[in-house]
């Protein structure tokens, strides 16, 4: 949750309400490696740029990412989601730095 949500007339609401929430100290921070998605942006790019390839415009930008999009193969999504509850749980306990 972001800062403001852990103001104290906040937390009292969420008490008075009876609403559960995460305990700022057991709140992971903001941490992009253990974000799936942002692996796959990662590797799609590295595909899409790869041997110095340029695009010369939007449509071939496009159609690039297209084609690498299905040349991935579909263990390669897999992989990405392999272990994000056993590297989240380990962030939340030594910190984000033990995951990188």
């Amino acid at each position: 949750m972001a800062t403001a949500h852990y103001a104290a007339n906040v937390i009292a609401a969420y008490e008075d309400l009876n609403i559960n929430y995460v305990p700022k100290e057991k709140n992971v921070p903001n941490v992009p490696q253990l974000r799936s998605i942002e692996r796959f942006w990662q590797n799609l790019k590295r595909e899409v740029y790869s041997g110095g390839w340029e695009a010369s415009s939007h449509k071939e930008l496009k159609q690039r990412t297209l084609l690498k999009i299905r040349q991935t193969k579909t263990p390669t999504f897999e992989n990405l989601m392999r272990r994000v509850k056993t590297k989240i749980r380990q962030a939340s306990r030594y910190g984000a730095d033990s995951v990188l």
